[in-house]
């Protein structure tokens, strides 16, 4: 369940509680995830993907890669079974106001991210961008999709 309203790491930074239901279907906390680098306006879980045991989680507001660029992390368990932030993704062309991260899909060990605020085809005609986890466990940018069709 995303809380991007969370201020643990600043106003706003966000947050995800994890919950899963006990052995009488009760459902439980188990996790709080926050990002190892949050900051104010990240608005981390803003949007939430789960597949399995993995979590990948937008921050739209993250400012890496310039005022609102955004990000999204990959959450997946340790050697102890702890969800802990595994790798941050970021787009390869991150720009100002991109928003990456404002949607995310998670499907096995694929990604896909949602950039509303990119420029590409036109002023905030958006993008996705596709990732993949390899036999390793790396994830890795796989490809930029953009619109065909322009009003």
């Amino acid at each position: 369940m995303g809380a991007w309203g969370d201020d643990d790491g600043g106003n706003d930074s966000g947050a995800v509680y994890v919950f899963e239901p006990d052995a009488m279907g009760a459902w439980v906390q188990i996790a709080k995830l926050t990002a190892s680098d949050a900051g104010p306006d990240d608005q981390l879980g803003y949007s939430v993907s789960a597949s399995g045991d993995t979590v990948l989680v937008g921050a739209w507001g993250d400012d890496d890669g310039g005022s609102d660029a955004g990000a999204a992390y990959v959450f997946g368990p340790d050697a102890m079974g702890d969800l802990v932030q595994v790798v941050k993704l970021t787009a390869s062309d991150a720009g100002l106001d991109d928003r990456f991260g404002r949607a995310v899909a998670l499907s096995g060990d694929r990604a896909l991210i949602g950039a509303d605020g990119d420029d590409d085809e036109g002023s905030n005609a958006g993008a996705a961008y596709t990732f993949a986890r390899d036999a390793m466990g790396a994830w890795g940018s796989q490809s930029k999709l953009l619109s065909l069709i322009h009003i």
